[in-house]
């Protein structure tokens, strides 16, 4: 998407102005756990094929995670050994249908690794399952890193508790970008997409700050995410994760801060949030153009992924937009009505990246 098309469309919406009741609802957060593999523990499980790559070589589909209790990780590149030794800080992602062998519930996600801080040198499960969010605000503010918790907090009123989960929000694109500019540099993008998301993560310094202030002006604690950090990925993978948190969220978000910045009662409000908003058009719009330069180089299969996980990204922020908030949150806040929020989402959908 061209830059002026999307600034030009936020414009719109912002001049259109529908007066009608807000809708949003809570999402579906990922928490992960870690825990110690015990010493009877003998498993050999498949590992995900983006995660096999660096030790069984680029085009590599089959890999066996041999795990043997406190054992160092061992690897069946399908039927030869690893083309180089796993390092020290290991982390190898598992296919999902392998996790119930490794979880002792049902997980969306797992993996096995020895780079967990809470247990340094051991070896250690990684297990994710989704719940639902304690958030019940809809927030979009910022870039959600790919292995992310958010905590609790606590407030006394609800637009406090908004910006609270903004706080979070904004303190976990801190690492996003951070990761996604050493990313762009692992696979050579250019240097202008590096820059820009280096850029990026001063702006998100910058949000959670403001949106702490905003969070303790009404009366809420604020709590700090848990972000963990990898080795850098494939392209197919960054591009999945920029066209749903780029492409998408980010784009929806700076609507929605722009919305903030214009119609909410609260000057103070009104003045971070339209600071907020100018940041986050930039970022969405390096999202564009990350988009742009990364698509040209993944296979036709998978462009038609990323296409298929930004259009799953637009229903789920449309099926968001059910339950009514309060009117403090309309008014105070200055979220948009639900009217203009779908408008946004059709419109920019039609746009898309």
């Amino acid at each position: 998407m061209k830059s002026r098309v999307f600034r030009a469309l936020i414009q719109s919406m912002l001049v259109a102005a529908v007066p009608v009741t807000l809708q949003a609802g809570c999402g579906t957060c990922t928490r992960t756990d870690a825990s110690l593999i015990t010493e009877g523990t003998s498993l050999r499980l498949r590992g995900a094929a983006w995660a096999c790559e660096p030790f069984c070589g680029v085009g590599a589909q089959v890999c066996t995670v041999i795990i043997k209790g406190q054992n160092p990780l061992a690897l069946d590149c399908d039927g030869q050994p690893p083309a180089m030794s796993l390092p020290s800080d290991v982390s190898i992602a598992l296919l999902n249908e392998d996790c119930l062998e490794l979880c002792d519930s049902p997980a969306v996600g797992c993996a096995v690794s020895n780079e967990d801080t809470r247990y340094p040198g051991q070896l250690v499960r990684r297990c994710s399952t989704h719940y639902s969010c304690p958030q019940q605000f809809g927030a979009v503010e910022g870039r959600r890193p790919a292995d992310v918790q958010f905590a609790d907090y606590s407030a006394e009123q609800e637009v406090g508790a908004f910006f609270a989960e903004v706080y979070q929000l904004e303190a976990a694109a801190i690492a996003a970008f951070s990761i996604l500019a050493d990313e762009l540099r692992a696979h050579g993008a250019p240097a202008a997409l590096i820059a820009a998301a280096e850029r990026a993560e001063a702006d998100e310094v910058r949000h959670t700050q403001m949106a702490a202030a905003l969070a303790r002006r009404f009366s809420a604690q604020i709590s700090e995410p848990n972000v963990g950090r990898h080795s850098p990925r494939p392209l197919h993978a960054i591009a999945l994760e920029n066209a749903i948190e780029g492409c998408v969220r980010e784009a929806y978000g700076a609507f929605v801060a722009s919305w903030q910045g214009e119609y909410a009662d609260d000057a103070r409000v009104r003045a971070i949030m339209s600071r907020v908003a100018r940041d986050e058009i930039q970022h969405a719009e390096l999202a564009f153009a990350i988009d742009a330069w990364i698509l040209p180089l993944l296979s036709e299969a998978e462009r038609a992924q990323v296409q298929t996980a930004r259009a799953q990204a637009f229903r789920e922020l449309m099926a968001q937009c059910q339950q009514p908030p309060s009117a403090s949150l309309q008014a105070v806040a200055g979220l948009p009505p639900v009217a203009a929020a779908q408008a946004f989402l059709q419109a920019h959908a039609q746009l898309a990246c």
